[in-house]
């Protein structure tokens, strides 16, 4: 079994035990508990173990109820536009995802700046497209005036036009 193997085989039953609440031996340093205690599953440990099996529209669908239960949480729609991105290799769909996330609530300042941000990453490294990015950098100028993000975005636009801007 090549080391790859063994190790995905080990995150997925590890990740399949904290989804199962399996208990586990109390720490060491609370002697005052009991011998066994359940752990308490993260909300994305499902998701996760989505991801290591393979199946990355379950893991999708996942986040989508994440979403559902705690709408102004960004973390799962980040982590959808991730998998189309990384797993999918699907730039345009990670976009029009996190185009329709940003319309679809009134998110805080620093959420919708990240999620703009994103989607300019996106643009840049990518799809190749920075006239785009840039659109949508002079959009968070004129919405977030005033602020670090206006600053940020100020900065990403002259790297554009100076033809600085990197890809990772």
């Amino acid at each position: 079994m090549s080391g790859k193997s063994w190790l995905r085989r080990v995150l997925v039953a590890c990740t399949a035990a904290a989804v199962l609440h399996v208990p586990v031996a109390a720490r060491a340093d609370a002697q005052d508990r009991p011998l066994e205690e359940e752990i308490e599953p993260d909300p994305s440990a499902l998701a996760v173990a989505k991801i290591a099996q393979g199946d990355y529209e379950g893991a999708i669908a996942e986040y989508h109820k994440l979403m559902e239960t705690n709408p102004m949480d960004r973390f799962p729609v980040v982590e959808i536009a991730n998998i189309y991105m990384a797993k999918l290799e699907d730039p345009d769909r990670a976009v029009a995802f996190l185009e329709e996330s940003l319309n679809d609530k009134e998110w805080s300042v620093d959420d919708a700046a990240y999620l703009m941000f994103r989607t300019v990453d996106i643009d840049l490294e990518e799809r190749d497209d920075p006239v785009r990015a840039r659109e949508l950098l002079t959009l968070i100028v004129e919405n977030f005036e005033g602020t670090r993000h206006a600053a940020n975005a100020e900065h990403r636009i002259e790297q554009i036009d100076a033809g600085t801007w990197a890809t990772s």
